[in-house]
This record gives C-alpha cells, structure tokens and sequence, in this order.
C-alpha cells in the first residue's frame, strides 16, 4: 500500500490553513459575508483532516516537528512574497536550516 509521506500531509496542513487564514482576514476586514467565512472555516476543516491523517502515520512528536518547520519555511515564504519583507544574515541561515531539518528529518 502507498504510504504518503508525513511531509507532504503536513504541508497540506500548513497550506490549508494559510489559505483559510487569508478568506477569515478577507472575510473580517472586508465584510465577504458568510461566503468568506464558510471557505475559511473548510479550509480548516480540511487541515483538521490532513493533520488526523498524518497522526495515522506518524508519531506526534515527529509531526509536531515537522509541522513546526514547515509553517515556519511557510510564514518565511509569505512575508518574503507578499509583503516584501527582508532577512537578515542571520535570518537567512535560520532559514536554510530550516530546510536542511526537514529534509534531515525525513531522511532518518
């Protein structure tokens, strides 16, 4: 049976409640009415069940980490994108390590 892996399930994760987080910013500030709120709330609803499928395959301490990472390499990628936010040199190599861990992690 194919085993998917537990980063790419959390990454999911991560992604959806981006997503949701963004129609529940849109939906406060601009009045999107119940539509706004309804996207939100099913992305969440869809984390939710990514990250219970993820604890099928995974210890939680271990997807707890991974999750850890990934929404940090996520809020990086977003500010950078978005917002036009910079990084420091310290920053950076944070942010490089980040990504070693994770694939660290999922090596061993």
């Amino acid at each position: 049976m194919f085993k998917v892996p537990t980063t790419v399930l959390i990454t999911g994760v991560v992604l959806l409640e981006l997503v949701g987080d963004i129609f529940l910013k849109k939906w406060a500030i601009h009045d999107w009415g119940m539509v706004g709120f309804v996207l939100g709330a099913g992305m969440y609803l869809g984390a939710t069940l990514l990250w219970a499928s993820s604890l099928e395959v995974e210890t939680l301490a271990r997807a707890g980490l991974i999750y850890g990472v990934i929404a940090l390499i996520a809020g990086v990628c977003t500010g950078l994108m978005f917002f036009h936010e910079h990084l420091s040199i310290a920053n950076w190599i944070g942010f490089v390590l980040a990504i070693i861990s994770i694939i660290l992690i999922e090596l061993f």
